[in-house]
């Protein structure tokens, strides 16, 4: 088939048009990242993570999100970079200082996983940043810094910033990032059950979002006594008394008390009219006769 000279003509024109279309919406979407208003959080709270995405781990291997989740253990999820100037250890500094109050130890009762903003981090610089916070952890090992699975290519970092409502990019002119502080509770199955952002946590409140996003498989009675008579107050970082759990909480556990204290006193007369039924009666003309 041939084609005429304006028909060439025409067909050139349309493919550049397309490259410029395609090559202008990549430099706007990167132009239009406003460091200072759209690294925010929007939270997705019981939105599903992409456990699906890969990363590479400190030792280069390939690894994705799921292989740290399993039954009955939440995932304290976070992304930062290792070459940051502040945010990033300012945020994890005040994560593990929080860590260190709680008794439940990472590796065993949660895990924690912190992927890279920057594509270009290679993994031997995500072991330098475990190596430490293993040494400010007090409670045991168990932490994971994660890269891009193909260096330079921030594809899977990008899904994953998506997915949990976090707005990032690179600040022009300079090789650093704008982004949020943020760390996410993650539930088992893979579900974001909290967030807390800022560089200072409450233990507490680090505690009960983990053992409310295990479901009750980690922690003990007075954590679950807590959650049911307290909320988790997103702008203070702690939990709150809920005065209409609390009250129902006390009027049900007062309903108990009464219902079992009348069951109680009625098995105990019961008991005793039993007791005094079943006495054994003298028989008549037993007394003894006067001398």
């Amino acid at each position: 088939m041939r084609f005429r000279s304006s028909d060439r003509r025409l067909l050139l024109s349309t493919t550049l048009v397309a490259a410029v279309t395609v090559c202008a919406s990549a430099s706007r979407s990167s132009a239009d990242f406003d460091p200072l208003n759209d690294a925010v959080v929007e939270q997705r709270l019981n939105e599903p993570v992409p456990l699906e995405l890969e990363f590479r781990d400190i030792d280069g291997r390939l690894v994705r999100l799921a292989d740290f989740f399993s039954e009955g253990r939440p995932v304290l999820l976070t992304m930062n970079y290792s070459n940051c100037p502040m945010l990033c250890s300012l945020q994890l500094d005040g994560l593990f200082r929080g860590l260190n109050e709680v008794d439940l130890r990472c590796g065993n009762d949660f895990a924690f996983v912190s992927v890279s903003y920057d594509p270009r981090e290679l993994p031997v610089r995500a072991q330098q940043t475990t190596q430490r916070y293993q040494v400010q952890y007090r409670r045991g090992g168990g932490l994971n810094f994660l890269v891009a699975p193909k260096h330079g290519d921030d594809t899977n970092v990008r899904a994953l910033a998506d997915a949990l409502g976090i707005g990032y990019g690179k600040i022009p002119g300079t090789e650093d990032y704008s982004h949020p502080a943020a760390a996410l509770v993650v539930t088992p199955d893979g579900v974001i059950s909290r967030y807390f952002t800022g560089v200072e946590f409450d233990p507490q409140a680090l505690r009960l979002s983990l053992v409310e996003a295990s479901d009750g498989k980690i922690g003990d009675f007075a954590d679950l006594f807590f959650l049911t008579c307290f909320h988790y107050d997103p702008d203070s970082g702690t939990y709150a008394p809920d005065v209409a759990r609390m009250t129902m909480t006390v009027a049900g556990v007062a309903t108990v008390v009464i219902l079992g204290s009348v069951l109680i006193s009625f098995w105990m007369r019961d008991a005793a009219r039993g007791h005094e039924l079943g006495a054994p009666v003298p028989p008549q003309g037993s007394a003894a006769m006067p001398s």
